[in-house]
């Protein structure tokens, strides 16, 4: 007798994992939502980095004024050159895509130091990815 329950409710469980296993497969299917593959290798918004990113846009105008330079990132031209040349080796990506120039990271990374604005707004201004900012920031 109590074999027979062990059995029937053996039978209700696997019943019961059948249909979720359906369900999950038909969901899957259907709506895309569960595990659903990338769109796109690299968002549209951060394909425009080179044209509408702040450093495309802010730095060059940066340049030509020495004043603006120290008041937006906090050092003179020459500080951030001494920077860049003594980090550059350590921050060059090599990538079957285009990878964020050294010269931008330490833009990024120090911009980020200085005015202490959020890696999402960041990600705003700059066309670069939130997390790859983050990484930045942490090497």
């Amino acid at each position: 007798m109590s074999s027979d329950i062990i059995n029937h409710q053996t039978m209700k469980v696997n019943q019961i994992h059948r249909r979720k296993k359906v369900l999950l497969s038909m969901l899957r299917q259907n709506s895309g939502l569960l595990y659903s593959s990338r769109r796109f290798g690299i968002s549209p918004k951060f394909k425009l980095r080179d044209q509408e990113g702040e450093f495309a846009k802010v730095f060059p105008q940066l340049k030509t004024n020495p004043e603006a330079f120290y008041e937006y990132l906090g050092m003179s031209e020459k500080t951030f050159t001494l920077i860049l040349n003594g980090i550059q080796d350590k921050i060059t990506r090599r990538s079957i895509r285009k990878p964020i120039s050294p010269e931008e990271q330490l833009f990024a990374c120090i911009r980020y130091l200085v005015q202490g604005v959020s890696h999402r707004v960041s990600e705003q201004q700059l066309r670069i990815a939130h997390q790859t900012i983050s990484g930045i920031v942490a090497r």
